[in-house]
């Protein structure tokens, strides 16, 4: 092992510490041909992602690593290669670091860390191993320490260790042809302590009911949705299948846009016991919550019915005489059963969704 001072002003700001006939594992994202090993310590310098680097070979082949010894495994190999760890020399005063090489130069601008269009800002960190050198402002609808992760629901908008939920409203997402498009999300507080995302992909008004009424959440039947809206909106199933992928439920919701989330005329439920997208059965089906004019169950059946002539919905009356849910006071229309949160070919104006013409209701995706 040797040790190399690299001075600014005559004074060792950093060592080079090299490790003789080693290299890094997988560590090499970038190759030069470099002539010295300051010429490959400058690559380094003008990468934001480089944390050290290795010279291997007569034809001084530069390569420039992502990791350190600390995170990722060093071999052994025979031959004129070495592997070179920078660090900071802690006898020198901050003064002098003001001075320093990795002070002047901008990595921003010499390589251009940021992925999808995010904006690179230099920190000018003086220890290269354990602090970045430059952070990213990702653009809408991407994340990530270089904005590489897009952002497939509004779930992506939850950081890992939020205390806070993120407030409701419109955001942009990545679709699975990576296109960017804007959607409602509903972000809110679980009764254990974690934040639910849900991301709008349906909302129509009653008058507007005659649209959606024979259109099955298989079938692709896009409305407005470059403008999410609560009077007549629906993804296309395309979009709705990409952020299904990022969910693990669903629920359907009534008046959210006036009443906010109410749990009055409200149902929930798994991806893998009901799938809407797919959905194709009449029949008792478990849900995790529903709540029809004030009569509810959790983790129980209740009649949920979707065919290429009906859009999804419950079955009030039909769910009371033959399913363990069993709403009280359902009505019948010309032969009709109530139907709740879809179809509508028989209204109750008792349930929120139904109240008037101006009543919406919503379909979610949520995690």
């Amino acid at each position: 092992m040797t040790i190399l001072n690299i001075a600014v002003e005559s004074v060792a700001l950093y060592k080079v510490t090299r490790c003789r006939d080693k290299i890094l594992h997988g560590c090499s994202f970038r190759k030069t041909s470099e002539r010295t090993i300051a010429d490959c310590l400058a690559k380094c310098l003008m990468n934001c992602t480089c944390r050290s680097f290795q010279m291997c070979g007569d034809d001084k082949t530069c390569s420039l690593c992502l990791s350190y010894n600390s995170s990722m495994v060093i071999e052994n190999v025979k031959g004129s290669c070495g592997y070179f760890a920078l660090e900071r020399n802690q006898e020198q005063n901050g003064a002098m670091v003001q001075k320093s090489c990795f002070r002047n130069t901008n990595c921003c601008l010499t390589s251009g860390p940021c992925l999808h269009n995010g904006r690179c800002k230099p920190s000018y960190s003086s220890d290269i191993l354990h602090s970045p050198r430059f952070t990213c402002v990702c653009a809408p609808g991407y994340r990530g320490n270089r904005c590489e992760q897009p952002i497939k629901s509004c779930h992506g908008y939850i950081g890992g260790t939020a205390d806070h939920a993120p407030a409701s409203g419109k955001y942009t997402i990545i679709d699975d042809m990576d296109k960017p498009f804007l959607v409602f999300c509903d972000f809110n507080w679980t009764f254990d302590g974690a934040i639910m995302s849900w991301t709008l992909i349906q909302s129509y008004q009653l008058k507007n009911k005659d649209e959606f009424q024979l259109k099955s959440f298989y079938i692709d039947h896009p409305k407005n949705e470059e403008t999410p809206q609560w009077e007549s909106y629906r993804l296309s199933i395309f979009k709705m299948k990409s952020i299904q992928k990022d969910s693990s439920k669903w629920r359907m919701t009534c008046r959210y846009e006036t009443d906010g989330l109410n749990y009055t005329d409200y149902m929930e439920g798994l991806k893998t016991k009901v799938d809407i997208l797919s959905f194709r059965e009449n029949g008792c089906k478990e849900v995790e919550f529903i709540n029809v004019r004030g009569y509810n169950c959790t983790h129980c059946e209740a009649m949920l019915k979707q065919n290429k002539n009906r859009s999804f919905h419950h079955d009030s009356l039909h769910s009371f005489e033959d399913c363990p849910f069993k709403p009280l006071n359902s009505i019948k229309c010309d032969g009709r059963r109530e139907d709740n949160f879809g179809l509508y070919k028989c209204i109750n104006p008792i349930h929120r969704c139904s109240m008037d013409e101006e009543s919406t209701s919503q379909t979610w995706l949520g995690s």
